[in-house]
């Protein structure tokens, strides 16, 4: 009967298994590293975008939104009593300033799936929000005023203004005034979701920049 060299098989399997798993630990790690790869990609995309949208609110749509709506008040008050104050302010109150944030991350990890890659269910949860509550909101309020502008504001302005004397000032009616009112408040229903979105785009950042720093 044949010796058998127990210890140089036993070694021998030994040295497989460590092989194999060695093997397994380096694809495992090379895959690892991969996947937070991509998460810091879309991590960073996300948060650019962002953050360049709520530098476009606070720096210039609420603010410019505001001041219209301050102007529109001051030209309601002053229809009762000073048709050129009304007129001046009318002027600086009308027009319309919207922004929409950018969906392309979000659109482009979405239908990829690359959503996933982010473990925080909640933070996953708070981005979905924002790009299909919020995001879509803002845009449909921004919409609604452009819509009565065009469709109320403009018809009466050509049909009770002169466009080739820019110093006349209509008689004042209370349709307009009705008509100014309504503009107000559509205006100041979009700040409202603006502020929203600043608000809610803050909090998102906050919870991306600590999962960047985890990748990091």
């Amino acid at each position: 009967m044949k010796n058998i060299n127990w210890p140089d098989h036993i070694l021998n399997f030994v040295a497989v298994i460590l092989g194999v798993s060695m093997a397994f630990y380096i694809n495992e790690y090379s895959e690892e590293k991969r996947l937070n790869n991509e998460r810091s990609l879309i991590v960073n995309s996300f948060l650019e975008e962002l953050r360049n949208d709520r530098a476009v609110y606070t720096d210039y749509q609420i603010p410019n939104n505001k001041n219209r709506i301050s102007s529109l008040d001051k030209a309601i008050i002053a229809s009762e009593t000073d048709a050129d104050s009304m007129s001046f302010y009318v002027r600086k109150g009308l027009g319309f300033t919207s922004y929409t944030p950018q969906n392309v991350t979000f659109n482009s990890v979405t239908s990829s799936g690359k959503l996933d890659l982010i473990d925080d269910f909640n933070l996953r949860k708070s981005i979905s929000q924002y790009h299909s509550i919020y995001v879509p909101e803002a845009k449909y309020r921004g919409e609604g005023q452009v819509d009565f502008y065009n469709s109320q504001i403009i018809p009466w302005l050509l049909k009770n203004s002169k466009l080739n004397d820019p110093n006349y000032t209509p008689e004042i009616s209370q349709e307009f005034v009705n008509m100014l009112i309504l503009y107000k408040f559509l205006i100041s229903n979009k700040v409202r979701q603006y502020e929203k979105l600043v608000d809610a785009s803050l909090k998102i950042e906050q919870k991306l920049d600590s999962l960047k720093m985890e990748l990091q």
